[in-house]
Parts: structure tokens; sequence; C-alpha cells
């Protein structure tokens, strides 16, 4: 019966409030824009291109 009455709570408050920060805000920011031109982040301490290797890993011939 607890388990019932746990479900039922959760549905009826954790639902309602995740469903209205979905519609409020984008936390993973996947709405796309059509102005943005490439999504490439460069990561943190980096400043190669995209799919470019860096120089420690570039082979050498």
């Amino acid at each position: 019966m607890a388990t019932l009455l746990l479900g039922v709570v959760y549905f009826l408050l954790a639902t309602p409030i995740g469903w209205l920060s979905r519609l409020l805000h984008d936390p993973l920011s996947r709405r796309r824009s059509r102005r943005t031109v490439s999504y490439w982040i460069v990561p943190a301490g980096r400043a190669d291109a995209p799919g470019e290797r860096s120089r420690a890993t570039r082979i050498t011939s």
C-alpha cells in the first residue's frame, strides 16, 4: 500500500515539475538554431580544428 501511495505522490508532484522545466528551459541545449553554421565545441585546452589530430598524435612520415 505504501509503495502505491508513493508512486501516486511521485506522479502527481514530480512529473508536472519535470514537464514545466522542459517547457521553460532546455538544460541540454538540444534545440537547433537555423542561424548556427556548426555545433562544434572546441574541447578545453585544445585549439585544434574539427577533424584534425593534435601534434602529439599526428603520425610523421
